[in-house]
C-alpha cells in the first residue's frame, strides 16, 4: 500500500512546516480500523486487497480525534479501513 499512496497521494507523506516551539516532531500517523499502528513504513507490509478505504486527515484533526500512544505529535494521519468495518 506504500507504493500506491505514494503514486496517487504523495502529500499524505509530508510533514507540513512547524512552529518552533513544539517540543516534539510530529508525525504523519498510519491508524487501521482508527486504531494507531506508526508511521507510514506499516503500510509497506500492508495488502492491497485488504484495504476497502482509506484518507487523510490533517494534523489539527487528526490530533483532536484520534488517540496515540504516549504523546505523540501528528502532523496528519492516514486512515485505513479493512474488511468490513
Amino acid at each position: 500500500m506504500h507504493d500506491v499512496v505514494e503514486e496517487l497521494r504523495p502529500r499524505w507523506f509530508q510533514i507540513r512546516a512547524v512552529g518552533s516551539l513544539q517540543q516534539q516532531t510530529p508525525e504523519i500517523g498510519v491508524f487501521v480500523n482508527r486504531v494507531y499502528q506508526g508511521g507510514p513504513a506499516v503500510l509497506r507490509d500492508m495488502s492491497k486487497t485488504a484495504v476497502t478505504r482509506m484518507e487523510y486527515m490533517d494534523g489539527p484533526q487528526a490530533s483532536a480525534r484520534l488517540r496515540t500512544p504516549g504523546a505523540t505529535a501528528l502532523a496528519g494521519a492516514i486512515l485505513v479501513q479493512t474488511g468490513g468495518n
